[in-house]
């Protein structure tokens, strides 16, 4: 979570209300799952502060995958990379407005440790 890089004037903030932010967007079905979450107040235009965030993704991390989804006036971005002892590491970006010219955002750390059980259609397998 350290190394997400957010827009200037950002504020931190404690929470978000709205259901865009009352969860991730994605949530690896696996065990252990370590999730780390933040929110953020971002001054300017949902389509401004989500160019500011794909420009900028999170920073040393090499980017494996990922993606942008757009749904009822909300964006999310996934960014995924992989560290050397194949942990699998995800930051899920959430974007909504949230009025007077102020975007929200909801960043989610999620780590897959190795070892970890996911299952995938049904079937459970190793992470």
């Amino acid at each position: 979570m350290a190394r997400v890089v957010v827009p200037a004037h950002t504020v931190r903030v404690r929470a978000l209300i709205g259901p865009v932010f009352a969860k991730p967007a994605v949530v690896p079905a696996c065990d252990p799952l370590v999730d780390a979450t933040r929110y953020w107040k971002v001054p300017g235009s949902l389509a401004k502060v989500t160019g500011e965030f794909k420009a900028h993704p999170e920073s040393g991390l090499p980017q494996v995958g990922g993606g942008t989804m757009f749904h009822h006036g909300a964006v999310t971005m996934m960014f995924i990379t992989e560290t050397s002892n194949n942990a699998k590491q995800m930051l899920d970006l959430s974007l909504a407005d949230v009025g007077r010219g102020t975007v929200g955002v909801r960043a989610d750390g999620l780590v897959i440790p190795p070892g970890s059980v996911c299952s995938s259609a049904g079937v459970a397998r190793s992470g």
